[in-house]
């Protein structure tokens, strides 16, 4: 099964690339009206603290992306994964492998919400006024750091063979960008897949600036997680498009030094009002 992440990761680049253009051409027949700002204004510099990201986190985390792309010895299966493997397989180390990274993913975002100095560096991520596609790429290197070194590590270490984690980061991508994506998502739409999958709709409620949506919708890729933990909140088309995004009062500007030194400028938010629970069942 290492093929199967060594495709990932061989592809990765040019599957990125793919989801983000298929999204933005699905912005640009049902544009929402919240995004105003010219598009290169916003996609060169979000590009370009993305790439400071990866750039970062493989500088700072060098075993963990050693692991990844070069030593084959993490390519089996061993501590509490091994059982799992010979028990059910390999397929059953991925599921699983899957599983766990998103679980972990979950509650590494959610101390980016409760931790001050952790908050000030993800808060980054939700000071964009107005979310787009390019908003799934707006995340401070810094913050790249801690997710990498929390989830990786303490998968590697529990175990889990290095080719899951290009896998995973295939179905991060695809459902990070189209989670952004800024067009009007039909209710019928969002009810048939937030079941499972967290949805553009469940994110634009994770991204208000309303209090009162504060602290819900952590969830990454499978939705599960926050009707589990109680941090689930669905909004209908509605009060979704009434949704304003941002953090005020926001004194840094939205260029690539902005986005870089928010962290040391922008104001606390109370991010531990908790939500209600949720509103709507699916």
């Amino acid at each position: 099964m290492a093929w199967l992440g060594e495709r990932a990761a061989d592809n990765w680049y040019w599957v990125s690339i793919g989801v983000f253009l298929l999204a933005a051409f699905i912005e640009a027949l049902r544009p929402d009206h919240r995004v105003r700002r010219p598009i290169l204004g916003r996609w060169l510099p979000h590009m370009a603290v993305y790439a400071a990201g990866l750039v970062l986190s493989s500088a700072a985390l060098p075993a963990f992306y050693y692991a990844l792309t070069i030593d084959r010895s993490h390519s089996e299966a061993t501590g509490l994964f091994g059982p799992v493997q010979a028990w059910a397989g390999p397929w059953a180390v991925l599921a699983a492998g899957l599983i766990g990274i998103d679980l972990l993913v979950y509650w590494a975002h959610r101390l980016e919400h409760r931790v001050t100095l952790l908050w000030r560096f993800h808060a980054v991520h939700h000071a964009d006024p107005e979310m787009d596609v390019s908003t799934a790429l707006l995340h401070h290197p810094i913050a790249y750091v801690f997710t990498a070194g929390l989830v990786g590590c303490t998968m590697l270490t529990a175990g889990l063979p290095a080719w899951v984690f290009p896998v995973y980061a295939l179905f991060e991508i695809t459902a990070g960008v189209f989670q952004h994506v800024a067009t009007p998502i039909p209710d019928g739409f969002e009810r048939r897949i937030r079941w499972l999958l967290v949805t553009p709709g469940m994110h634009q409620a994770h991204h208000s600036a309303d209090p009162s949506h504060y602290d819900t919708n952590f969830a990454n890729v499978f939705s599960v997680w926050d009707r589990v933990f109680g941090t689930y909140l669905a909004l209908d088309a509605s009060a979704r498009n009434q949704i304003e995004f941002g953090i005020a009062p926001d004194r840094a500007g939205h260029g690539l030094l902005g986005i870089l030194t928010r962290p040391v400028r922008i104001a606390s938010r109370s991010a531990h009002a908790r939500a209600p629970q949720a509103i709507e069942q699916a």
